[in-house]
């Protein structure tokens, strides 16, 4: 009898423990899936920080391939505007209006055209537009032109350069989708941890 009394309080003892620890092994399951969406949550977080992370250098890159592309484009412009000015009224009087702004040199090329006013002829030194009939207005244009073709050729690259950099931005598959993605995981992750778990 004392065996079997024995064996029925150790068998008490064991369902008793069993009972008391059967909500720590539901917990233990529970937990783990918790842990599980948890570290699912933090790592979805830190791949939108990385995205964004991601955004910002290349806006940085794109920010310095337009500082760039503004002083090449200066250049350009300015040579082809220079060009333009040689073949319409020649080399010496282009050479004296290059640096006004195209408003003022438009507007004063036409009162000196229509002959309004002496005041510009005198200023400019000159008393008849010329065209670019002369070997030195061919000459200048031709120099200019070779100028112009490379500069030209790194304007576009420059202008690919800065679309592609856009593109990865904002484009299809591009980081903001990606970035917009994440942040609805996130809040889709925290909504099923608060409700499920």
């Amino acid at each position: 009898m004392n065996f079997l009394n024995l064996e029925l309080i150790l068998a008490v003892l064991i369902g008793l423990i069993l009972f008391h620890h059967y909500g720590d092994f539901v917990e233990l399951f529970i937990s783990k899936k918790k842990r599980h969406f948890k570290k699912r949550f933090q790592g979805t977080e830190a791949a939108l920080w990385d995205m964004e992370f991601q955004k910002d250098k290349l806006r940085q890159i794109r920010e310095g391939f337009r500082m760039e592309f503004d002083k090449i484009n200066e250049n350009y412009e300015g040579r082809k505007r220079f060009a333009a000015l040689i073949r319409k009224y020649g080399l010496e009087l282009a050479t004296k209006i290059k640096d006004y702004s195209p408003d003022l040199v438009d507007r004063a090329l036409n009162k000196f055209e229509r002959d309004e006013t002496e005041e510009i002829k005198k200023s400019l030194g000159l008393t008849e537009l010329k065209g670019t009939n002369t070997e030195q207005d061919k000459k200048a244009i031709g120099n200019l032109e070779k100028q112009i073709e490379p500069i030209e050729k790194e304007v576009n690259q420059l202008k690919t350069q800065m679309g592609a950099i856009d593109n990865e931005i904002e484009g299809l598959g591009g980081v903001n989708e990606k970035i917009e993605g994440m942040i609805e995981l996130t809040k889709m992750l925290k909504e099923f941890i608060k409700k499920k778990l």
